[in-house]
């Protein structure tokens, strides 16, 4: 393999059964084309699933990850970094959930007008949900990040 790449086998030859895969937008397509260029990292993780069938699996639930290491398989979930992505809309963030993202980071490395900023030391506003549980560590209170995290931890994110 080449330098920096890691191939399925040298992961299970190390016990590694689990992968985030992030669908990752640069901040400078927020209010451009974040959501689609977002929307096309999911399909090609999703399609990079479906070639490698005998060695991946996308998951969804706890459920799904333990099945997939039972199978021997690399358990892949999806994960969207910045808040960016989702261009200020709750319907493209229900959409991403149904196409099987499972995390968001809000500010990643961008500052977004509903959450909060990024410094380049720390984030001043960092939160993660992953299968329902919520780390905030510190904020700012718009309306639209109020219904944001209502949704995302009680209905869409498990």
């Amino acid at each position: 393999p080449q330098k920096g790449c890691v191939g399925v086998k040298r992961l299970f030859q190390y016990n590694f059964h689990l992968q985030f895969w992030s669908a990752y937008a640069p901040c400078s397509s927020q209010h451009l084309d974040a959501v689609q260029l977002t929307l096309e990292q999911i399909d090609l993780i999703r399609r990079l699933v479906l070639l490698y069938p005998q060695h991946m699996a996308l998951v969804t639930t706890a459920d799904g990850i333990e099945e997939s290491h039972k199978k021997g398989k690399l358990a892949s979930l999806i994960g969207i970094e910045g808040g960016h992505s989702i261009g200020t809309s709750l319907a493209v963030l229900r959409m991403f959930y149904a196409l099987g993202a499972r995390y968001l980071t809000l500010t990643h490395t961008c500052n977004i007008p509903w959450a909060g900023k990024y410094h380049d030391n720390h984030a001043y506003f960092f939160l993660v949900i992953v299968f329902g549980e919520v780390e905030i560590l510190k904020g700012v209170q718009s309306r639209f990040f109020q219904i944001l995290i209502l949704k995302m931890s009680l209905n869409y994110f498990l």
